[in-house]
């Protein structure tokens, strides 16, 4: 089934609006529920994490502090244009950032729309967390509009910095309008929140205006010596109560405990120009409740954009960087499943924790961890597995299958990837063999191809002596200490014969009796029966993670000559002997160590992909085919599995025999939404029909039941009883950031052909197209040129990374034939339907319930705006008075009431009328002026919603 629509042009005026001040009531008929929204989950992310309600106060201010309260420190930085969140005082070290994105989706969706800022959202919720770490509260003016740019220079020049003085500090915050007593007041949000060791490190070494006890006992999780592993160790900015809002940082300042030069500067007990603020807050915490809560109402109030101004954004641009709370909102569970399902494993085979560390070290020292060493080996494209240093000995792969089954299970779809449950398994593997537990940074993608090359070069390799080895290790930015430290993962695990005999036959530096209770299971002669003849890397405690390992490289116990390298008097020995005698600091070094493996070079953002399986196989395109062609292909076999065939069968009576048959009326196609079975197509591909039926990827069958649908906006959702492992979600984008140029892939059932790809480009944006079911016009339609026919009406429309952003839906063709034009609905439209349609099983739109002339009657009576020819008295417009049009006694015409403007926005058309009305919400008052007569009237009405389809 298709729609083919013939497109008028038609004229809109838009009407200015004037810049407005903000005030607490001014979502109040737009979106009452923000408040409570924001609340709420700004509750949730601090109960996730503590320190999160620090983190999103902080986001505040910076944001506030660049070019007032606008949003810009949110938008993502790219190469070409590179924004606040890498500026000096921002790299690093602010977050929150994917916090706010998921707010701004709720406030979305409890609105019905982008209707709130994400200035105001980020506002909103340094509020809540100030009260929810127990603070006091209050009122938050709205009404800000976001930047459309960030500031670089800005953020470098205005921001405070850790390290400076109270002259500068007293010069930044008064050319922002801020006194010294409201700068003391604002530096009391340092009562919550943390710094990392890079930031305080020369502090606690150096300064001399710091209790001595004090910074002695940050110095062990600080050293002097800046390093990776500890530069981003953490310590409370308030000791006494890190996670409370409270005057305890007051304390800290005139007690000299403050980590940060920048707090110290306030009080230096001299009678400073800000001492006696600091003395007065510490001594009453009302004072400073009250003067904090002036000074960030104050805050908010610097240079918001209002009115016309700026924009209000669809979403909450999120820099893609790795953070522990990254799944905090969209896979909240995946820490507990992959442990759950790592503990299993290595309960049933003891050896798979071992495996799982190698399995990871492997993945990150090429290209970084990206979960290339998953891609499995093809004839036309060998990967990584198959390498001199993998083949026949990496392994695990089953079981980080197993997981990614389970975690795409408990996340509702392939949320996680591969790459990060690698890195998860492996830390889990550690903690499970009895080793040190380390939190792990999350966010990576995963490789679309494996890199065989690097997996060749770049992998130690067991027979390499201690120069090529911390040749290897540097290149990847990890010093001597920092190997010798990742080689005790040695001290589980085993080898294969054909790995160590040539060292237990033929080296000298290896303890003879040792090596002589090895060659019987490991003959001089090669041979496939003993080959594989497994050995314990740790002969004392094989299973066991500690630093044993390390005493057998001392007794020349070792059955690999790259781990006897690290102790044969050379550079490492020191290392060796240290690690030896004490296990808490190999184990603090082993940790450090793995986290700063996990950062080596993650692909990012929209960088790689989120894999459905975690056993991929590499496209088996033949190699002459260029680069994009693979991606195209790949793009294809990924997504062919979402997308259906819907059979629409309608009820029809034989004129000759009166029998009721079921004859096929049509047929189109539609893509999974979710694991619980939601099919979403086109509402016309489902109109009329008594029964449906749609057909999966690999041809199974299922009944469909309409779960509901939305005339208007030509969206159907269907549900279907079929397996979960059957059902593969597709991949859900954005559309609200597309651009006139990209190239864009349509799959689809076209002609009764199942999944077909055509290409194209997006050759037009915020298109509108009317409803073939109710008139109504549908906006910011995308359009593009890739062939849509007939068969492809609800199929999905793709980006080049997969993901979708649109639903295929009508072509433009004066001809009437299956070609021209092509038009999509965006899918920031479609998942808001989607949302509805899932939760109540309709949508609730507004109406003023009237019935009017087609504009063209109108014009031909040289009259402009919408005529109305019927107000039922039982509808909003016949509650309120609208008169309809009627006949006198003698059959003449009376023209009714002609709606000329709705709430001061001009109506000139029908579609107007019905673009305004799509703004508002169901109980909304709107002004309708019209004219009646020979004179205008501005009539309140009261919308209610549409009545049920039946």
């Amino acid at each position: 089934m298709f729609l083919v629509v013939v497109i008028f042009f038609i004229t809109t005026i838009s009407t200015p609006v004037l810049a407005q001040r903000l005030s607490v009531g001014f979502y109040a008929k737009t979106c009452p529920s923000v408040f409570d929204t924001v609340r709420s989950a700004t509750r949730s992310a601090i109960n996730r994490e503590a320190r999160m309600g620090a983190s999103l106060i902080r986001l505040f201010f910076h944001d506030c502090f660049v070019n007032g309260c606008d949003g810009g420190v949110l938008l993502v930085d790219t190469p070409a244009v590179p924004g606040e969140q890498n500026a000096f005082p921002n790299a690093g070290s602010l977050r929150g950032f994917e916090v706010i994105d998921n707010i701004k989706k709720q406030v979305d969706r409890a609105c019905g729309g982008p209707v709130v800022s994400c200035a105001d959202i980020l506002a909103i919720a340094a509020r809540d967390s100030v009260v929810a770490l127990g603070g006091r509260s209050y009122s938050i003016p709205v009404g800000r509009r976001d930047a459309r740019t960030s500031s670089l220079a800005g953020a470098n020049r205005d921001l405070p910095r850790a390290n400076e003085n109270l002259n500068v500090l007293l010069g930044k915050f008064s050319r922002k309008g801020f006194n010294a007593k409201e700068m003391v007041a604002l530096s009391g949000s340092h009562t919550v929140g943390q710094a990392q060791c890079a930031v305080y490190r020369n502090r606690i070494h150096n300064d001399a205006n710091i209790d001595p006890a004090y910074a002695a006992s940050l110095r062990a999780n600080c050293p002097r010596t800046s390093s990776p592993a500890t530069d981003g160790n953490l310590a409370p900015l308030d000791r006494r109560t890190p996670t409370r809002f409270d005057n305890n940082y007051f304390h800290a300042v005139i007690n000299r405990t403050t980590l940060l030069s920048s707090d110290q500067a306030l009080f230096n007990g001299r009678g400073g120009p800000t001492d006696s603020y600091v003395r007065g807050y510490s001594n009453n915490p009302t004072a400073f409740s009250s003067d904090f809560a002036n000074a960030m109402v104050k805050m908010g109030n610097l240079s918001p954009l209002t009115g016309t101004q700026g924009e209000i954004r669809r979403d909450s641009p999120v820099l893609a960087q790795l953070s522990v709370g990254f799944y905090a909102s969209t896979c909240p569970s995946v820490f507990d499943t992959v442990r759950s399902a790592t503990r299993s494993a290595i309960n049933r085979e003891a050896r798979m924790g071992a495996s799982l560390i190698r399995l990871f070290f492997h993945d990150c020292f090429v290209n970084g961890c990206d979960g290339g060493i998953l891609l499995v080996d093809t004839p036309a494209v060998p990967g990584e597995q198959s390498t001199r240093n993998n083949a026949n000995s990496a392994r695990g792969f089953e079981v980080i299958d197993n997981i990614k089954t389970q975690v795409d299970r408990a996340c509702g779809g392939p949320v996680v990837s591969c790459a990060d449950i690698l890195a998860i398994a492996a830390r889990d593997s550690v903690v499970e063999l009895g080793g040190p537990s380390y939190s792990i940074p999350v966010g990576r993608r995963d490789a679309r191809a494996p890199s065989r090359t690097a997996a060749s070069n770049d992998l130690p390799g067991f027979n390499e002596d201690l120069r090529l080895l911390l040749s290897k290790f540097s290149a990847k930015g990890f010093n001597a200490e920092e190997m010798v430290a990742l080689s005790g993962a040695h001290t589980v695990g085993q080898a294969q014969c054909a790995v160590y005999r040539e060292r237990i036959h033929n080296d000298t530096n290896i303890d003879p009796a040792y090596a002589a209770s090895l060659r019987a299971n490991c003959p001089s002669t090669s041979s496939p029966a003993t080959d594989g003849n497994l050995a314990p890397l740790d002969p004392q405690s094989p299973n066991r993670f500690g630093n044993n390992y390390f005493q057998a490289l001392i007794n020349r116990r070792t059955v690999l000559r790259s781990d006897q390298a690290i102790f044969d008097g050379g550079p490492t020995d020191d290392i060796v002997r240290s690690y030896s005698n004490n296990p808490t600091r190999f184990s603090t070094d082993f940790a450090n160590a793995m986290l700063k493996m996990g950062n080596l070079s993650p692909l990012t953002g929209t960088q790689g992909e989120i894999r459905r399986d975690s056993l991929a196989f590499v496209v088996t395109t033949p190699r002459r085919l260029q680069e994009d062609e693979r991606a195209t292909v790949r793009l294809f076999q990924e997504n062919t599995p979402s997308v259906v065939y819907i059979t629409n069968l309608a009820v029809r009576q034989d004129a000759f025999t009166l029998d009721v048959l079921e004859v096929p009326q049509g047929s189109g196609s539609g893509f999974v939404w979710d694991k619980d079975g939601h099919i979403v197509t086109n509402y016309h591909v489902i109109r009329g029909a008594s029964e449906l039926s749609v057909t999966l990827s690999d041809q199974s069958t299922y009944n469909a039941k309409v779960v509901g649908f939305d005339q208007d906006k030509d969206v159907a959702l269907l549900r279907i009883e079929a397996p979960k492992d059957k059902l593969k979600p597709i991949p859900v984008g954005v559309s609200a950031n597309l651009l006139v140029g990209q190239k864009v892939y349509a799959i689809g059932n076209p002609f009764g052909l199942d999944h077909t790809l055509t290409t194209g480009v997006i050759s037009g944006l915020r298109r509108e197209i009317s409803s073939a079911a109710t008139g109504r016009p549908i906006q910011d339609v995308i359009q593009t040129d890739a062939a849509i026919n007939p068969g492809n009406s609800g199929g999905p429309l793709l980006d080049s990374s997969g993901s979708l952003i649109g639903i295929n839906t009508a072509i433009y063709s004066p001809s009437g034939a299956s070609s021209g034009v092509g038009f999509s609905i965006p899918v920031d439209t479609v998942s808001g339907i989607v949302d509805q349609l899932v939760k109540f099983g309709k949508v609730t739109r507004p109406i003023l319930g009237i019935k009017f002339a087609p504009d063209q009657s109108v014009e031909q009576l040289g009259l402009s705006g919408v005529l109305v020819l019927d107000a039922p008295a039982d509808s909003p417009a016949g509650k309120a008075g609208l008169q309809p049009t009627k006949r006198d006694p003698y059959g003449r015409l009376i023209l009714g009431d002609i709606i000329t403007s709705v709430n001061g926005k001009k109506v000139t058309t029908g579609s107007d009328l019905y673009r305004i009305l799509d703004q508002c919400k169901v109980g909304d008052k709107v002004i309708v002026e019209v004219l009646r007569g020979d004179h205008k009237e501005k009539i309140p009405v009261f919308l209610e919603s549409k009545p049920d389809e039946t």
